[in-house]
């Protein structure tokens, strides 16, 4: 299996189709979302967003976690 290849796997397993003891998994079509139950820091740990979308895909999951009263963080985005 080539690097890319490697890479690939580990993104979809280890990140976008990851379940977390203690976490709700939610996708959207630009994240996927971990949601703490227990009041930990909840995150994003996968992204699919372009220079033309990322400031607005940014706004919507600052208010969405704002909404939920809870503190995040984003994996893999650099602000």
């Amino acid at each position: 299996m080539g690097k890319d290849a490697l890479i690939s796997k580990f993104h979809k397993e280890l990140r976008q189709y990851a379940e977390v003891e203690g976490y709700i998994r939610e996708e959207t079509e630009h994240v996927v979302r971990h949601i703490s139950q227990f009041g930990e820091k909840s995150f994003i740990i996968s992204s699919n967003v372009t220079d033309g979308n990322v400031e607005k895909v940014i706004e919507q999951e600052l208010t969405y976690f704002r909404k939920l009263h809870q503190a995040f963080r984003m994996e893999g985005i650099q602000l």
